[in-house]
């Protein structure tokens, strides 16, 4: 069984980040694409986090936190999220998600948001394995499945 390890993204880290965002925006067919120096540019605006095998980055995660209004509750939103094709489909990104559910519980989050391209049913179902439940109350989201997984009341 693979031994994945998780930690917080280095600036140092910012490359990597770059090929994976890279192979994410090929997979959904996005002509943009992010440079090392958006990245740098926007650091402090949100947060990244990485799985490793052996010190290798294979994947990462990024968001930032929210404060909910209407449910008096503290959350993180979930931006981006990719583990690299030969990777997939084998706990990586389970790994990497609740990972960072327990940091982020830990650190008082109650609530989840992650928003997603509504033919992607792989990772509408990852994300449901998880705990993750759809919004009904965001269905006017053009071409965007929200779901949401909160902790506690």
């Amino acid at each position: 069984m693979t031994q994945y390890s998780f930690r917080k993204a280095q600036k140092e880290d910012v490359t990597i980040l770059v090929n994976l965002a890279g192979e994410l925006s090929e997979y959904h067919g996005d002509t943009h694409r992010a440079t090392a120096q958006n990245y740098l540019d926007s650091w402090d605006d949100f947060e990244s986090f990485v799985v490793e095998v052996n010190k290798e980055v294979i994947g990462y995660i990024t968001g930032f936190k929210f404060f909910s209004f209407e449910q008096c509750i503290c959350g993180y939103d979930i931006q981006n999220m990719c583990v690299t094709e030969s990777y997939r489909n084998q706990g990586a990104g389970k790994f990497l998600l609740n990972s960072l559910i327990t940091l982020k519980e830990e650190e008082g989050i109650q609530k989840f948001k992650v928003s997603f391209q509504d033919w992607n049913k792989g990772v509408k179902r990852f994300y449901k394995e998880i705990g993750f439940q759809e919004n009904t109350t965001s269905k006017n989201l053009v071409r965007m499945a929200l779901m949401t997984k909160i902790l506690k009341d």
